[in-house]
């Protein structure tokens, strides 16, 4: 749908923004020299509530702001998935003529904080003199934010015109609006970029 000559409203619909995760398990030495196999599992989860009590209750996450699903509840924890796709649809307006042959974006911002946790699952399998015994231990670890400068500096290109490509809200990124709102700092990473 496009109209008006200054403004133009745009309707799409888009993913619920992406996100990778790493993690490095490291075994104890005196167990590692016994270990036979192993099977390492990973997932995140954005967190509400733990121990009874809020979550980092300040800081916002950029689940908050879309109905994603409930993984796990009790009277003492509450676990969201982060794990899935949710087409989004908005309107949007922005200064400008819209033409049904342009290429247009939205950008998230930068998600470089928010109330995830990184579960993770290690099942193994020891040989301890001449016995063997299965083990699986669970542990729970607040997440580390990092931002991809990959993806930073292809915002220009994604911005710039020539490749009939236009970024709706280049002026106002989803979660840097949302910071601002909870007047929390905006890290400006461009600097950052070599």
């Amino acid at each position: 749908m496009f109209s008006g000559d200054a403004k133009s409203e745009v309707s799409f619909s888009t993913d619920y923004p992406s996100h990778w995760s790493y993690s490095n398990v490291v075994f104890n030495p005196d167990i590692k020299k016994h270990i036979i196999s192993t099977k390492v599992t990973s997932y995140m989860v954005r967190c509400d509530n733990l121990d009874g009590e809020r979550y980092m209750a300040s800081v916002p996450d950029i689940g908050d702001f879309f109905s994603t699903p409930l993984y796990y509840k009790d009277s003492k924890r509450a676990f969201y998935s982060v794990d899935y796709e949710q087409d989004l649809s908005m309107k949007l307006f922005y200064k400008g003529v819209a033409s049904r042959f342009c290429n247009y974006f939205y950008d998230w911002g930068n998600i470089d904080y928010g109330r995830n946790l990184y579960v993770v699952t290690v099942k193994y399998k020891i040989n301890y003199h001449g016995k063997e015994t299965e083990m699986t231990q669970s542990r729970v670890y607040p997440m580390q934010y990092a931002v991809d400068f990959d993806f930073l500096e292809d915002l220009p290109w994604y911005n710039n015109g020539k490749h009939n490509n236009q970024i709706l809200n280049a002026d106002k990124p989803f979660f840097e609006a949302k910071k601002t709102q909870y007047g929390l700092p905006i890290i400006n990473y461009d600097d950052m970029i070599e």
